[in-house]
C-alpha cells in the first residue's frame, strides 16, 4: 500500500484460483478502513488483481478531497482464475460495492412490485418443453408463472428476498429471482427443498408480515416496537379532546376563561382551570398538576378558541350555496375595555334554501375612518375566501362615516362592487323615527322623565325594592320588575309602560307606604311621584302612548328577524302604517277613552270626561278646482 487510504479486502482466503465460479459467489462488499485526520488531502483509489493466488495492489490514482468523503469504487470480474477489481466510480459509501450489469431482467407477465399479486394464470393448455407446467403446482402459493418465457419464478425471493449477510448469493444469478426454472421432470422435489430453504422462510415470513400490515390486520415492526410511544401518542390526545370540550363549554356560554389568582394555592383559579379540576379523572389530574405537558397556559387557551372559532367560522361558510351570493351587515362599538370593535355578520341563503344570519367575528379597529373600515370589511371578505363581487348588499347604521354617499364606507364599497346596494337599517330607522316624534312633544317628554324617575326611584334601592316584591307576592302575583327606558333599545320603552300598567295599583300601593316612611328625601320624591300618576292625564298618556308603541314594537322584531324576505318586510311596514293611521279614527279613541276610564276606577282616581267632538273633514283648497 502506498500513501493513501487502505482497502481491506474480506475472505481472501476463500477465492479458489482453479475455480472460475468461487469468486463470483462471494460477498465482495469491501470496508475501506476509517483515517483518524479529519483532513485528509489525497485519497488513493487502488487496483487489485488476483493471478495464481496472487495479490497484487498497485497504485492507480490519487484524488484531492478536504474530507474523506469519497471511497474508492471497484468493479470485480472474474476471468481464467483472475479476480480484477477495477476502480470504477466515486461514491459516497464506506463498502465496495458489485457491478450489476449482468443482471437479467424480470418478464412483464408476472408481478412488478410487493403490492402485486402472484401471476398463476390458469390455461386450457400449458406450453411443451420438454414437459409441461402444471396447475396444480399453484398449491404452492409462492409460485409465478411466466407465459411468454415458460419459466416459474418465487414471488417470496423475488420481493422479500434480503441481499445483506447472506453469503453464495451472487447477484444476476439467483434462481427464482434473475432467471426462472424448469424442473418439469421432477417438480415436486425441487419445489419442496425450495419450500424448506432458510432463505425461502423468511422471505415468506416477510411477505405475510408485510401483507397484514397493509391490510391493517397487525402493526408495522416500528410501531410494535413503539407501543409506549403509541400509548403516549392516544393519551396526548385523550388529554386535549377535553380540554377542548371545556374550552367549548365556556365559549358556549360565554363564559371567563381567566381566573384573577391562578397560583395552585388559590381557592379560585378561574372558570376554565376549575372545571377542569372538577370534571377530570386521575390520570387527568395528574397530567395538570404536573410541570409540563398539561397545556393549560393562557397561551394553550387562546389556541383552542382559535381552532373552535375556525371550525365554527368553516361550517358557517359550508351553508353555503354553489352560488355563494351573500350580504354584510356591519357596526361598531366599544367593548368594556373601550376598544372599537367592529362586528361583522353575514347574511346568505343556506344549501336548504332558508336565509341564515351568522356572525364571523369581532375585530379590533385602531382608527374609525371610512378608508379603514372599508379596507378591514374587504380584508375579512378574503380572509375567509369569499368572492367580493358576489356581495348583493351591504348594511350600516346612518352615521356618516357610513352611509355618506361621496366617501363613505358604503360608497367605497361599491365602488368596487357596484351591485352592492347600501341599505340603512330599517329596524334602526324606524326607532329614530319614533324616538324624534315622541322627543317633539313636551308632554311626553314629561311623562317619560317621570317613567323614569319611578324605575330609578323604586328600583334602585334595596329597601323599596324588597318593599315592591313583597306587596306582590301577598297579593300572590308574578313579580315583575320595572324596566328603564334606553334611548337606543326602543323595545325597552314598550315594555316598562306594559309593566307599569300591569302593576299601576301595586307600584301606587309601594309610593304611598313610602310617602310616610323612611328619610325625608324619600318621602317627599314618594309624595310627588304618587301625586303625579295619580292623575287622569298620567293613565291617558300611559295608554294611548302603550297602543302606540305596541304597534311599533311588533314591525321592529320582525324587522330584526333573520329569516325575514323582502316581499314580507314591506308587507309589514304597509300593515305597521295602517294601523298607525287608524289610531287617528274616532273608534280607536272612544274605546281607549273607556279602558282609561275603567282604569281610573279601579284606582279611585277623578275622570273628568269630556265629550270627544268629531273632527271636520277639511279638503285641500288645491282640489277644490
Amino acid at each position: 500500500m502506498h500513501g493513501g487510504s487502505q482497502v481491506k479486502v474480506k475472505d481472501v482466503s476463500l477465492i479458489v484460483a482453479n475455480n472460475p465460479f468461487a469468486a463470483a459467489r462471494l460477498n465482495f462488499e469491501r470496508k475501506v478502513s476509517k483515517t483518524d485526520s479529519n483532513n485528509l488531502l489525497n485519497t488513493t483509489c487502488v487496483n487489485i488483481t488476483s493471478f495464481n493466488n496472487e495479490a497484487v495492489v498497485d497504485e492507480v490514482s490519487k484524488a484531492d478531497s478536504n474530507n474523506l468523503l469519497n471511497t474508492t469504487c471497484v468493479n470485480i470480474t472474474s476471468f481464467n482464475n483472475e479476480a480484477v477489481v477495477d476502480e470504477v466510480s466515486n461514491v459516497n459509501s464506506d463498502y465496495v460495492t458489485i457491478n450489476t450489469n449482468c443482471m437479467n431482467k424480470s418478464p412483464s407477465d408476472i408481478s412488478t412490485s410487493k403490492n402485486d399479486n402472484p401471476a398463476q394464470p390458469i390455461l386450457n393448455v400449458f406450453p411443451l418443453t420438454n414437459g409441461r407446467f402444471s396447475a396444480v403446482w399453484y398449491k404452492f402459493n409462492w409460485i409465478e408463472y411466466s407465459i411468454t418465457e415458460d419459466l416459474i419464478y418465487c414471488f417470496a425471493y423475488r420481493h422479500f428476498l434480503s441481499l445483506t449477510n447472506n453469503p453464495g448469493i451472487v447477484l444476476g444469478k439467483i434462481p427464482f429471482v434473475d432467471y426462472g426454472l424448469k424442473c418439469w421432470k421432477d417438480p415436486n422435489q425441487t419445489l419442496n427443498r425450495h419450500s424448506r430453504n432458510k432463505k425461502h422462510i423468511l422471505s415468506m415470513t416477510r411477505w405475510v408480515n408485510y401483507h397484514n400490515v397493509q391490510q391493517n390486520i397487525q402493526q408495522s415492526i416500528a410501531c410494535s416496537l413503539n407501543k409506549a410511544r403509541q400509548q403516549d401518542i392516544y393519551e396526548n390526545r385523550l388529554h386535549i379532546h377535553f380540554l377542548l370540550k371545556s374550552a367549548l363549554f365556556l365559549a358556549k356560554q360565554g363564559l371567563a376563561f381567566r381566573g384573577h389568582n391562578e397560583m395552585i394555592t388559590s381557592n379560585n383559579r378561574g372558570n376554565y382551570l376549575e372545571l377542569l379540576e372538577t370534571f377530570a379523572d386521575d390520570k387527568l389530574l395528574v397530567r395538570l398538576r404536573s410541570r409540563y405537558g398539561h397545556y393549560t397556559s393562557p397561551s394553550y387557551q387562546n389556541d383552542l378558541l382559535k381552532v373552535l372559532a375556525e371550525c365554527t367560522k368553516q361550517n358557517i361558510l359550508n351553508k353555503m350555496t354553489v352560488l355563494g351570493a351573500f350580504a354584510i351587515l356591519v357596526d361598531e362599538t366599544k367593548d368594556a375595555s373601550k376598544k372599537e370593535q367592529l362586528s361583522f355578520v353575514l347574511r346568505f341563503v343556506g344549501k336548504d334554501f332558508n336565509v341564515y344570519e351568522h356572525a364571523l367575528g369581532c375585530f379590533h379597529m385602531t382608527k374609525s375612518t371610512a378608508q379603514s373600515l372599508s379596507d378591514e370589511i374587504i380584508k375579512i371578505v378574503c380572509e375567509n375566501k369569499l368572492d367580493i363581487n358576489k356581495c348583493v348588499a351591504q348594511c350600516y347604521d346612518g352615521a356618516s362615516v357610513m352611509s355618506g354617499c361621496f366617501t363613505g364606507v358604503q360608497t367605497r364599497i361599491q365602488s368596487i362592487v357596484p351591485q352592492a346596494i347600501y341599505i340603512h337599517c330599517y329596524a334602526h330607522r324606524l326607532n329614530l323615527c319614533l324616538v324624534h316624534t315622541l322627543s317633539s312633544i313636551s308632554a311626553i317628554n314629561e311623562f317619560f322623565q317621570t317613567v323614569q324617575g319611578i324605575y330609578k326611584f323604586i328600583m334602585n334601592s334595596q329597601n323599596r325594592y324588597e318593599l315592591y316584591v313583597e306587596v306582590q307576592k301577598q297579593k300572590k302575583l308574578e313579580v315583575i320588575h320595572l324596566e328603564r327606558l334606553v334611548e337606543t333599545r326602543w323595545a325597552y320603552w314598550y315594555k316598562s309602560l306594559k309593566k307599569i300598567n300591569i302593576r299601576f295599583k301595586e307600584i301606587r300601593e309601594v309610593l304611598n307606604v313610602l310617602s310616610s316612611k323612611g328619610d325625608e328625601k324619600s318621602r317627599v320624591m314618594a309624595t310627588g311621584y304618587l301625586e303625579e300618576i295619580s292623575s287622569q292625564r298620567f293613565i291617558s298618556i300611559l295608554m294611548s302612548v302603550e297602543s302606540l308603541l305596541e304597534i311599533v314594537h311588533c314591525a321592529s322584531n320582525e324587522l330584526q328577524n333573520s329569516k325575514l324576505l323582502l316581499p314580507s318586510a314591506i308587507q309589514l311596514i304597509n300593515v305597521a302604517k295602517q294601523n298607525l293611521l287608524n289610531m287617528r279614527s274616532n273608534e280607536v279613541w272612544e274605546k281607549l277613552e273607556k279602558k282609561i276610564v275603567v282604569k281610573a276606577k279601579e284606582n279611585d282616581i277623578e275622570v273628568d270626561i269630556k265629550k270627544i267632538q268629531k273632527r271636520k273633514q277639511v279638503l285641500n283648497k288645491n282640489l277644490q278646482d
